[in-house]
């Protein structure tokens, strides 16, 4: 049994499915979502358990089943402490509590485990992506609109989404002080490498704060401002663009993973994070044939 800590955004839950489900069907063991932290969330942004509105293949963790795994909360919190400042690990074997694990050990995990950390990039999931992206795609039926858009972006050759985040990176002060915030220079230097490969691009902008970015944002290219979307529809319409420029954002760089155009742009920016060592880490995690990385 493999049970995953979700917890944060609709991303980031996304992200952790998708590692839980890899060690599932290489072991051939159930997943099961631990979602106690939407009970409590230790988060300045209220998130909301999304992963229901996906064809995910997991069930929810038991009270029990969680304890047999992850052992005593009073434990690991000192077996933290002791970690911190002492270097020496004595956590329960079972239980992995790790950020930003390697590759290589990532493939070590064993069958029967819990795992809490935050890890980046989709390197994980090559083995099995195919099965993660179709399982990530929406259950319910989407609007008319949703589906007339979709059936636009199929029949482009030259659809380009355009992601800007804003809302929490800059409204929260710890969100604003961990995030590095894209400049619009960045937008520009992507949107002129973008016509320098793809004839007459059409750009899908998609943004958080698009009253903001229509005011402020210069765009001088055929384009479409992305309105009155729920979060999920508008990362599912993103995906079905043939290329795209994301922000510093899981969100966007999710859609671009999702993509299935084989000869698709995904255009990302160097400055993730303030944090000089994980953004680099972070930037290690990016590392595809398809991804262009850019200031």
């Amino acid at each position: 049994m493999i049970i995953i800590k979700i917890m944060g955004g609709l991303t980031s839950q996304m992200h952790k499915y998708a590692l839980g489900r890899v060690l599932s069907l290489k072991y051939n063991v159930p997943l099961k979502l631990d979602l106690t932290w939407f009970d409590n969330p230790k988060s300045d942004t209220p998130w909301e358990y999304q992963l229901d509105y996906f064809n995910i293949n997991a069930t929810i963790a038991t009270v029990s089943e969680i304890k047999k795994l992850k052992g005593n909360n009073l434990f690991n919190r000192i077996a933290r402490k002791i970690e911190k400042f002492f270097s020496i690990r004595i956590y329960k074997k079972s239980y992995i509590n790790k950020s930003f694990i390697s590759i290589s050990d990532f493939h070590k995990l064993k069958s029967d485990i819990y795992l809490d950390g935050e890890w980046n990039g989709f390197k994980y999931f090559e083995d099995y992506q195919d099965t993660i992206k179709n399982e990530l795609t929406l259950k319910r039926g989407s609007s008319i609109n949703i589906q007339n858009t979709i059936k636009e972006l199929k029949s482009s050759d030259n659809s380009v989404f355009l992601h800007i985040r804003r809302g929490d990176y800059l409204s929260n002060k710890n969100a604003a002080a961990f995030h590095a915030k894209c400049s619009l220079d960045y937008y520009y230097k992507a949107i002129q490498i973008v016509k320098e490969k793809i004839d007459n691009p059409i750009f899908y902008i998609f943004s958080d704060d698009i009253l903001w970015v229509k005011k402020n944002f210069v765009i001088n290219e055929s384009c479409r401002f992305m309105e009155k979307n729920q979060n999920f529809e508008d990362l599912l319409l993103m995906s079905y663009c043939k290329h795209g420029i994301t922000a510093n954002s899981g969100f966007s760089l999710m859609a671009g993973w999702l993509n299935q155009n084989k000869d698709k742009m995904i255009i990302v920016p160097q400055t993730w994070v303030n944090d000089d060592r994980i953004n680099i880490n972070i930037l290690n995690s990016l590392e595809q044939d398809n991804f262009t990385i850019i200031r």
